[in-house]
């Protein structure tokens, strides 16, 4: 962010703070967000980058979040500047926010995924048989070599209804792109065939 753009958007926060409510008010900290989208998702982008994957529109939506929890906190009587201040709380607006907890690359935790299932309602036989699913597919996919965790877990998240749940890390897999492509085709029909069977 550039000082010109800096003191813009520090008057505007300004006047924003000075109106109680209403119209005008609501409009100023659109206009402040506006001016500070852009900064906003690259600090963002640049914070996840090798950590996780976050689809983009999500990014763009949730910058809107972390705008309004930036702008909440800023203080001007401490004399911080507002990239400063805003790139600062970033950081701590993504470490709460669990959507963007840092995962290693091509895993997914199967303790979690077990556990979650128990605080679905489901009667004991069916939850019996959903860990019994889980634990062959922790089986199966600890017997492959590392290499094809990346699809494999990429096509069970692919399996999800949510289509912030699914992902596709072809550039973080040491397999070529075909490869990778065949590799998540197959786990796809290997993991419906271990749910459904």
């Amino acid at each position: 962010m550039d000082e010109a753009l800096a003191k813009k958007c520090k008057s505007k926060i300004w006047k924003y703070r000075l109106k109680r409510s209403g119209k005008k008010r609501d409009k100023l900290r659109n206009d402040i967000y506006l001016l500070m989208k852009d900064d906003i998702t690259g600090w963002i982008m640049g914070y996840l980058k090798g950590k996780t994957h976050v689809p983009m529109e999500e990014i763009i939506s949730h910058s809107w979040d972390c705008f309004l929890y930036c702008l909440k906190r800023y203080k001007f009587n401490r004399g911080i500047g507002i990239p400063n201040h805003f790139y600062k709380y970033t950081g701590f607006f993504l470490q709460m926010n669990p959507l963007y907890q840092v995962k290693e690359p091509g895993r997914i935790d199967w303790d979690i995924a077990i556990n979650e299932t128990t605080k679905t309602e489901i009667d004991k036989t069916n939850l019996l048989t959903v860990y019994d699913q889980l634990g062959e597919l922790k089986t199966f996919r600890s017997m492959l070599p590392e290499d094809y965790y990346v699809p494999f877990d990429d096509a069970f998240l692919s399996l999800s209804p949510a289509l912030k749940d699914r992902v596709y890390r072809e550039t973080e897999c040491p397999l070529t792109q075909t490869k990778y492509k065949e590799s998540k085709k197959l786990f796809k029909i290997v993991i419906d065939f271990l749910l459904r069977k």
